[in-house]
């Protein structure tokens, strides 16, 4: 084991230059380096595209020149990387900063203690990037960003404790990795950027305070009061927040619930402080999760619901068994949660792109507490492609002009509606079929579909019922549905096929499995005859036997390709 020293004092001060060091000689594996204190002012180490693998660094050594003005700083350029088996000292006017990694074995220490301040620092004052950290580092080291207007990131990957981090920049984000439990001693007042979780633990012990322009992301969970009027965002899984939300007058916080994520609250503390006070609540995708189901519903508030559509959930805490909700035709857009006797009440708002006569309360009960489930009918929602653009299929009205497969702009003739009863229905013949975005071919469907196993899409050149088509990865039957849940039919002039989230979907056609619909007496009064309607000239695969095997094979290969690229994408 040999120590290197640096000992250039002016010219190229490259880490990789050898003429640098004592000795003539960079760096080796497992050496003890020195960047010495000196006299004659600070001085940069630029570390640019070597990966050293040490036994320990030492930055500043002299106590007696440990001062602003003889301050040694190292820099990691993009790419450069740093490994030590034993620690990084740093001494109190010292830093490091940059971008690449550092894995300090030793963690990151404090030499020559007294009134100065290491810093470890993502970028410079030049560039932005993003500094990878592992190790623990040592409090009193000050962590945080050289540049304000540069896209920056500081990861880090282990457990530590700090005072707090100043973020306060759009472009400054920081990353705690899924090793990471970090705790902030102080308010973690975000002015600006974000902080985003990789699965990790924050605790915040005097809270967390957004800006609005700053954001708290990821999968993980936070401990600690949040406010502000920032972005709090489940992305990729579950968030869990342990304390309260949004609960002071700084500000409207905004939640957001990214797709098949889940934001869960699991303190009894409230969300929103009164009625002036609400968080919104916005879903960006399907199978999205909120739950505050340990909170009493009466301390509630939420602001506007964005995005809630069919195969989201919310999951309150209850006033008790027997809660049922109250619509109101002078408000479409708000649901009332009210207990059995009406005497308690807590009101819910939803945006004008949701019909909340279609949101359904059911009870569930949870380790013997009981909570409220909401959900939305199930096939509300789907976007049927029609003259003026892509359209809810539960808007559409008789005499919309609706496009065919074809290109063609055909008038809407009826609009059958199924409820079904998931309680007493048959699972095989009734629970809806998920056809994954992307399942048939690129961009069909365009958005995950919703269909009856029984409808008929056409695949390649044949009508094939969704039910034949499950594979149970890309196209899967639902195995949880609301209580009750809704069926749209469109029927045109004819038998046609109509673009259903970008699918070529057959339309109503008349036989004797189709009666059974909520407004059946309103065909039969349109046409008491009844209307012969020839069927398309495509065959139908009505089981999965009778679709071809070579139609299989090619669904299979691609519903390979498309989670071979979802587990790429996680990777990464």
């Amino acid at each position: 084991m040999t120590t290197r020293t640096w000992t250039a004092t002016n010219g190229n001060f490259k880490w990789e230059t050898a003429s640098n060091w004592s000795g003539g000689m960079t760096p080796q594996a497992g050496d003890d380096v020195v960047l010495p204190s000196q006299s004659g002012g600070p001085y940069t180490v630029d570390l640019s595209s070597a990966t050293p693998k040490l036994n320990s660094l030492t930055i500043g050594n002299d106590a007696s020149l440990n001062n602003n003005t003889n301050a040694v700083t190292l820099v990691l350029d993009a790419g450069a990387s740093l490994t030590t088996t034993g620690a990084i000292s740093i001494a109190l006017y010292g830093t490091i900063e940059g971008q690449g990694s550092i894995n300090a074995g030793g963690g990151f220490n404090i030499v020559n203690a007294g009134a100065g301040t290491p810093h470890i620092l993502a970028g410079t004052a030049h560039a932005g990037g993003a500094l990878d950290l592992t190790g623990a580092i040592a409090y009193g080291i000050a962590l945080g960003f050289a540049n304000t207007s540069k896209a920056t990131t500081l990861k880090l990957e282990s457990a530590n404790s700090f005072s707090s981090i100043a973020i306060t920049a759009k472009n400054q984000t920081l990353e705690l990795g899924a090793s990471a439990n970090v705790t902030f001693n102080s308010l973690e007042s975000i002015a600006g950027g974000s902080i985003v979780l990789d699965g990790s633990t924050l605790t915040a012990a005097n809270g967390v305070a957004l800006s609005s322009s700053a954001a708290l992301t990821g999968t993980g969970i936070v401990q600690g009061n949040i406010t502000g009027q920032g972005a709090i965002t489940a992305s990729g899984g579950t968030l869990t927040l342990t304390q309260a939300v949004g609960n002071d007058a700084s500000g409207q916080t905004s939640l957001v619930i990214g797709s098949g994520s889940t934001l869960l609250l699991t303190s009894a503390y409230g969300i929103g402080a009164s009625g002036s006070v609400e968080p919104t609540l916005t879903f960006q995708g399907t199978g999205d999760i909120f739950q505050a189901s340990n909170i009493y519903i009466g301390n509630i508030y939420i602001g506007t619901i964005t995005g809630f559509a069919a195969g989201d959930y919310i999951k309150l805490g209850s006033f008790g068994s027997g809660d049922k909700l109250v619509y109101s035709a002078s408000a479409p857009n708000q649901i009332k949660i009210t207990d059995a006797g009406g005497y308690n009440s807590q009101t819910f708002t939803f945006a004008s792109s949701t019909v909340a006569s279609q949101v359904q309360l059911s009870q569930q009960t949870v380790n013997g507490q009981t909570i409220d489930l909401l959900t939305i009918c199930f096939m509300s929602g789907t976007m049927i492609r029609t003259a003026a653009g892509e359209v809810p299929v539960e808007s559409l009205e008789r005499g919309d002009l609706v496009l065919t497969a074809e290109g063609e702009a055909r008038p809407v003739v009826w609009i059958g509606r199924q409820t079904i009863a998931s309680r007493f229905a048959n699972p095989l013949r009734n629970w809806p079929i998920r056809v994954a975005a992307g399942a048939i071919a690129d961009n069909v469907p365009c958005r995950d579909l919703l269909v009856s196993p029984e409808h008929a899409l056409l695949v390649g050149d044949i009508l094939v019922h969704a039910g034949a088509l499950v594979n149970g990865t890309t196209i899967r039957r639902e195995s949880h549905v609301p209580e009750t849940f809704v069926y749209y039919h469109v029927e045109l002039d004819d038998h046609s096929l109509i673009l259903a989230e970008n699918v070529p979907a057959e339309t109503f056609v008349d036989n004797v499995d189709r009666r059974h619909f909520d407004n059946w007496a309103e065909h039969q009064e349109m046409f008491p005859d009844g209307r012969a309607i020839e069927e398309l000239p495509f065959p139908r695969a009505k089981a999965h036997r009778q679709v071809p095997m070579a139609m299989r094979r090619a669904l299979e290969a691609r519903a390979a390709a498309l989670f071979h690229g979802v587990a790429a994408a996680k990777a990464r």
